[in-house]
């Protein structure tokens, strides 16, 4: 997966290939992921985001984060807590709070411009989905 293929620039073919034995070993993913669950929904989102935020994808420590290197995940978090799962909100800001100490990321331009990007980006398909359906 797509995970699994960061993991490999980021940290080598050994670190993916654990990876991969690890996933494919938990029969709970598997079982899930065949039904249509809001939690799978998001699991998807959540690890393309959590794909975005490893090194080779961001800033080198030391030196300011891009932007696409802190937008785009927390703009993807945002999105599937807003649709899928409400509690997303709490890795939502811990993210955000690692960015910021870790990364030097600045507030406003990135950390408030992915959250109302997500935002809207998540309320309005579901605002207008929800709404044809009630």
């Amino acid at each position: 997966g797509i995970f699994a293929q960061g993991l490999r620039s980021s940290f080598g073919q050994t670190v993916a290939v654990w990876y991969l034995l690890l996933q494919g070993s938990q029969f709970h993913l598997i079982y899930y992921a065949s039904r249509p669950l809001s939690n799978m929904f998001a699991f998807g989102l959540t690890t393309v985001a959590m794909r975005y935020l490893l090194p080779d994808w961001a800033s080198r420590p030391g030196t300011r984060a891009s932007s696409r290197g802190v937008i785009l995940p927390l703009c993807l978090l945002t999105m599937a807590g807003v649709i899928f799962r409400a509690e997303l909100a709490i890795l939502v800001a811990f993210t955000a709070m690692f960015l910021l100490v870790t990364r030097g990321t600045s507030i406003f331009s990135n950390i408030v411009v992915a959250g109302l990007v997500g935002l809207a980006g998540g309320l309005i398909p579901t605002v207008c989905i929800d709404s044809m359906f009630w």
